[in-house]
Formats: structure tokens, sequence, C-alpha cells
């Protein structure tokens, strides 16, 4: 019997054949290329010429480019992408780049990420599957990863290139207005939906669009309270909730507004305070007995917090888990933004002081900058009154100074004037190593994994300046 082939309503063709007898050669030349197409499938694409590695640069994050250089897609998952259909269509290198950022984003982007047990919630199901079921979070999820990629290795698109993110944007704001339009709560309320404007916002925070962020992350608010901020406590994905918690935190930090999801009395999380025996021996400086009672007790809290990711930063088998990290971050930063005191006071300069000490540790993104908002100004005005009064302890004031320091080192001509200020108080206790340095910030509260090399840079400067009249006037 001759060889047949036919096709069936899938397109796809099948060649029946029961005897010895040779093929015609469009047969043969149709077989061999379905044969091609299984194997070439299994193999990890090369890399062509003139692809993305060229584009980064000689001085960069080491730490953070190691990360995303040994971080890469699972070979079976890339090699399937062209067999998955997404909820759009966009081309299958921006899918694998957005998996690829989602694998790194913790250590990329935040600093205490190796004290931390990462979650078993799964990565997949989390942030993988809106990618096939919601446009929307697709094309922005894809632009935002762009955009990030192109932040930190200075990347310049190209006009066609801007040209599609241009269109991929309107496709995401277009999907998310006629979700509001229908008022579907189900799909407006879902995890996919909040995705897609936390999303927004970070592409806003990457582009410098600040006020285009700010009004994504009060949507997004609205988007919470409408559901439910317990509701969304109960989230498995933990990852998703951070950044929540964080969006509120960063409202409060731009405008100086008071949070959101959770008023003083309603913060869900009670303070990690240790015994009251380790709190005396780690208070040498009977700061706590000076400070106002619900303060002092943040302080402890956070002081705690530091020595765990001290110890853990040395001994992996001691890291936090992320559910402690949300704890102490909910906790601590709940309760410093609906506190209030006045201005000039030790309780003032010590709570601004904690907010500035925390925002690397539980808020910024390594690669974004931030405006200057309510905060940083309270926060210059403390560090100002502070060296031009000289109100508190010669130590407290070191203290203050270099956390300030650290926070305003895009400010180099009021960097000059906080070292000026260190150099004085530096003298006053006989610092004059290192080794003391690290001994007095230590008693308050520090994190040596991921401010020993700023805060040894900062006291580099103070030591220049022996000799030099500190800058105390304006």
């Amino acid at each position: 019997m001759p060889n047949k082939t036919r096709s069936t309503d899938t397109g796809l063709p099948f060649i029946v054949s029961v005897n010895q007898v040779k093929v015609d050669p469009a047969t043969r030349r149709l077989i061999r290329s379905h044969v091609m197409r299984g194997k070439n499938r299994a193999k990890k694409p090369g890399r062509r010429q003139g692809s993305r590695d060229n584009n980064v640069p000689k001085t960069y994050s080491s730490t953070t480019h190691e990360v995303l250089r040994a971080e890469t897609i699972p070979r079976w998952l890339s090699s399937k992408f062209s067999g998955i259909r997404f909820a759009d269509e966009v081309e299958p290198a921006l899918v694998e780049d957005v998996f690829t950022l989602l694998s790194i984003s913790s250590k990329a982007m935040f600093l205490l990420d190796q004290c931390i047990i990462p979650s078993e919630d799964g990565l997949v199901q989390a942030w993988i599957a809106p990618l096939i079921i919601d446009p929307a979070y697709l094309h922005i999820a894809c632009l935002a990863t762009q955009a990030f990629f192109d932040s930190f290795f200075g990347r310049i698109r190209t006009a066609q290139a801007r040209r599609a993110e241009y269109a991929s944007f309107a496709k995401t704001v277009k999907i998310l207005q006629e979700r509001v339009t229908t008022n579907d709560r189900n799909e407006l309320l879902s995890d996919s939906t909040i995705m897609t404007v936390l999303a927004l916002s970070g592409y806003a925070y990457t582009q410098g669009d600040h006020m285009a962020a700010h009004q994504h992350n009060v949507a997004l608010l609205k988007l919470v309270c409408i559901k439910g901020a317990h509701t969304m406590l109960r989230n498995p994905n933990k990852k998703l909730v951070n950044e929540i918690i964080r969006t509120d935190f960063c409202i409060c930090y731009e405008s100086g507004e008071k949070p959101v999801l959770f008023t003083f009395d309603g913060i869900p999380w009670p303070l990690m305070l240790p015994w009251e025996r380790a709190v005396s021996d780690k208070d040498p400086e009977g700061l706590v007995t000076r400070l106002h009672p619900e303060l002092a007790a943040v302080l402890t809290a956070m002081s705690h917090f530091c020595r765990l990711i001290n110890i853990a930063s040395t001994n992996e088998a001691a890291r936090v888990t992320e559910d402690t990290f949300l704890h102490v971050m909910g906790s601590v930063l709940y309760r410093l933004l609906h506190l209030r005191y006045d201005r000039g006071t030790l309780d003032e300069a010590i709570r601004l002081g904690l907010l500035a000490f925390s925002r690397p540790i539980f808020l910024d993104w390594k690669t974004v900058e931030w405006i200057n908002g309510y905060f940083v100004t309270a926060w210059r005005q403390t560090l100002e009154d502070l060296i031009e009064n000289l109100a508190f302890t010669p130590r407290d004031s070191i203290w203050l100074l270099m956390t300030g320091a650290l926070s305003m080192s895009h400010d180099p001509s009021f960097l000059d004037r906080l070292t000026g200020g260190l150099r004085v108080f530096t003298d006053l206790c006989h610092i004059t190593t290192w080794e003391d340095m690290e001994g007095l910030l230590n008693s308050y509260i520090w994190i040596g994994v991921s401010l020993d090399q700023p805060g040894k840079e900062i006291f580099g400067l103070t030591s220049k300046r022996a000799g030099k009249t500190p800058p105390f006037t304006r």
C-alpha cells in the first residue's frame, strides 16, 4: 500500500506507511523538518552577536551583577516558552527576563536577603501564573522588568522599543480602566490586579516619575482597603503582602501622612521584645530610660532584630523567616510613623533616626533614588539642629549623625557638614579608629553586614577632616 499523508482539523500532518516503499521527496522533507524541530526544542539557544551582555558597563554593583549572572532560568523552562500560551502576544525573550528578575529580585533589591529564609509558597503559582491569565499584568510585568534592567545596566532603548513600550503600557491602562468601569469586584480585587498596580508603581519609580508612582500607590491602597487589610494579611503570597505594606510606608515617607491600612491601636503585630535582662545589658548608654515609653519599646524591638540579623549574617542556620521579617517591619514602622513628638526633643530625633535607619533595611530598592519628600526635609532639619545646638550627649549625636550621613549621601554639601559634626563628637569621645566607632554604633543599633562598608567610608571622611574647622554655620 502506498504512503498516505493526511491532515486533521488540528493542522497536524499524519504519515501512514505499511510497506518498505521509499516515500517521496516532499514527504521526506516534512518528516525531517519535524524531527529537527523536536531536537532543537531541547537545545539552549546560542548567544547572538551584539547580545545584551555587551550593554553591561564596566562599573556596577558587583554583588547584584553576580546574582544576575548566577541566577538563570531553568533549561527546561526556557525551552518551553514558545509552547506556553500567555495572556497576550509578547516576545518570549521578554518573558524570560521576567523569570530572571523574579528569581533574583530579593537579592538584587534588598540589603538583608542573605539573612532571610525564603518562603516556600511557590514562585510559579504566586507570580508567574498571572502571566498566563491576566494580559494587563503580563504587559506591565514585561515593561517593569525591562525598565529595571535598563536602569541597572544603563541601557538606552531604541525608538522602536519605546514605541512598543508605549503600546504595551496603553494596553495595561485600558484593561484596568475596563475593570473599574465594569465594577466586577472579583476581578477588580484579584491578586493579579493588585500585582498589576504594584508593577505600575515600580515601573514609574524606575522611570523617575515619582508623581505617577505616588498615584499608583494610592490606588493600590484603595483596592486593599476595599478588599480588607486583614484579608490581605492572610494571603499566602508573603512577598505580595510585604510589597503592599511597603507601599503604605512609602506614602508616609513621601507625604508625612499617617499610615492608611492600620491605626496605631489596630497594628496587628506586637513588638518582638527580648528578655528584660537582655534590654539592660544592651543599653549601656541608658537611652531607653531617657525616651518616651512607647518609643523606647520600639527602639528595644529594633535593637533586638538587629542583633538577630548580625548573628544570621555569619550563621546560615540562624537566618530569620519572611514571616519574622514582615512582623518586625510592620510592628516597628507602623508605630514609628504613627508617633509624633515636638521638634528639637530627643524623642523626635530618635524617632526620625530610627526611620532613617530602617528605610534602607526594609524599604529601598537598590537602584531607586528617593525624592526629597516630607521625611527627607524633616530629617534634614533635625540634623541641622543637632549640629548647631549640640542638644544631646556626644554619643547620642554620633549615632544620629552617622545615620544621617548614610541617608544623605546624595547631598555632598550637606554630607560635608555632617562629617564635620561627626569629627567634633568623635574627638570628644576619644574615638580614633573604626573599631572604636563600631563599638559605639553597636551599643545603639547597627547591622554590620549592610552598613559596615559605607560606615567605614563615612568614618574615613571624618578622619580626613582633622585640623579643619567644622562647618557649623549654614
